[in-house]
């Protein structure tokens, strides 16, 4: 007989993950000197239907046992990089049998309907040390897990640290585990062990990951509007990150990541610029930058390694591998982690967030924002085939913002008038790519002394940019989405 089922809809934890080393420092940390640790092995199996709904809408059922204990457990909302906010149900059961008799309405919205198709899909096996803290007059659960996680004959292991919000303020939480990370190396984790999980089943694990973004209501503050993006953003990046080194795409895909983020900080600078502002904005871009020489160089040996002699291919080669250790040592740095655990921490509790414009509704910020970032676009827009070599290269960019501007904020509009206007920046966007590495090709040809010369002409140059500008035309008759 289950009994009935338990609400927690402020249930907020942080997750980061360790290597194994590092997880077996843990126990010596001085906050943990002279506290006895809880410990316990866990089992826990997560359903969903075929095709996987549940996991389309943000849902996850699972069913844990701990000793001879089986909890069953709804978690519903929103999970990104590290910090997982979300709605939580809870309720004892006799076995690994799903059971929706003690569940509410609350709960079973949205997926009633599918109990009689859920299959296990994910299973979980941990063993975890657990402390309560008191840290600054807010309580916090410290749980260490250190484990497996399959699906069907696909496994990975997993070693975590979570931090879990009991009562207090959310800031402690992040001061908590920026004590731990003067101590022990740790990296924002983007993802739950059901995903974990869920990616192993589906086939994504390993593979370079695209953007996505959370669809907006139009009455959310900006505040929340902001921090959403942002967790998104950060989140892109860090599934991306681990797998650097053995793609160009995947390195792509970071360094969009980046380029989203910086965007997202520009958009929204009327708002969140305090003091902590500068410091994001700044090392950013650096990140950025240093993602962008790699890139650049994967670009360049795409487009021209089968033209390239045997020494120019070994100097781009060289110099590439000097680049992507570049990469590397930026990201190993204890200061990148500080870096996004900082940021989000500012996404969360900045004072910036008290401001009379922070609590504004997203869909006003969103029409004048908008319409501010394309009068900017446009004014060079108009007079494209005129613009300097570095004037377009800065059109480029302000195209690229937009872009990105339209992407975060169109789910508040039309979505057919959404998809033309972002399917005309996209033509323009990949114009001006295209003569921008152009310019890029010439550039690296210089610096390393190659005996190569790019065969693309000046004629070739005209063409793509009277290309360009035809498509800019495109995108000016189309009616600005925002202002209907």
């Amino acid at each position: 007989m289950s009994e009935k089922s338990k609400s927690n809809p402020q249930e907020l934890e942080l997750k980061l993950e360790l290597t194994p080393e590092s997880a077996d420092r843990v126990e010596k940390l001085a906050l943990l000197r002279g506290k006895h640790g809880i410990g316990t092995v866990q089992e826990s199996i997560y359903f969903d239907a075929p095709g996987h709904p549940l996991r389309e809408q943000g849902i996850s059922l699972r069913v844990r046992r701990s000793g001879e204990t089986f909890t069953q457990t709804i978690k519903r909302g929103s999970g990104a990089t590290g910090l997982f906010q979300r709605e939580e149900w809870e309720q004892q059961v006799e076995g690994f049998d799903p059971d929706p008799s003690g569940f509410d309405d609350a709960a079973l919205r949205k997926f009633r309907h599918l109990f009689d198709r859920l299959k296990p899909v994910v299973r979980v096996e941990v063993d975890r040390s657990i402390w309560l803290l008191d840290w600054n007059g807010s309580q916090i659960e410290l749980a260490l897990d250190r484990g497996t996680v399959r699906a069907g004959k696909a496994q990975t292991p997993i070693v975590e640290l979570e931090l879990e919000l009991k009562s207090g303020d959310a800031a402690d939480l992040f001061d908590l585990a920026r004590r731990i990370g003067e101590t022990l190396p740790l990296r924002l984790s983007a993802l739950s062990k059901a995903d974990r999980g869920f990616r192993l089943a589906s086939g994504e694990a390993g593979k370079a990951q695209k953007a996505t973004m959370p669809s907006l209501k139009a009455g959310l503050p900006v505040s929340r509007a902001f921090t959403a993006i942002v967790m998104e953003c950060v989140r892109h990046f860090r599934l991306n990150e681990p797998l650097i080194a053995h793609s160009p795409e995947v390195l792509h895909q970071a360094r969009v990541a980046m380029r989203r983020l910086r965007a997202a900080l520009s958009l929204f600078r009327g708002v969140i610029r305090d003091d902590a502002y500068p410091r994001f904005r700044d090392d950013l871009r650096s990140l950025g930058g240093t993602l962008g020489n790699a890139r650049n160089l994967d670009v360049f040996i795409q487009r021209h390694g089968p033209c390239l002699s045997g020494t120019d291919g070994a100097k781009l080669e060289q110099e590439r591998n000097k680049a992507y250790a570049e990469v590397a040592g930026v990201l190993a740095s204890p200061l990148m982690t500080g870096l996004f655990l900082d940021l989000i921490a500012w996404a969360h509790t900045g004072e910036w967030r008290n401001s009379r414009k922070a609590k504004r509704t997203i869909k006003r910020f969103a029409r004048k924002r908008l319409g501010k970032v394309w009068a900017k676009t446009r004014a060079s827009g108009l007079r494209l085939l005129e613009l300097t070599e570095e004037e377009r290269h800065h059109f480029r960019i302000d195209v690229k913002k937009l872009r990105y501007d339209v992407e975060f904020l169109g789910s508040l509009f039309d979505e057919s008038k959404v998809r033309e206007f972002t399917s005309a920046l996209e033509q323009m966007q990949e114009m001006l790519g295209d003569l921008n590495d152009q310019v890029t090709a010439r550039e690296i040809t210089a610096i390393l002394s190659l005996d190569f010369v790019p065969d693309e002409g000046n004629w070739q140059a005209a063409r793509m940019l009277k290309k360009a500008d035809s498509r800019y035309r495109k995108l000016e008759r189309i009616d600005p989405f925002w202002e209907a």
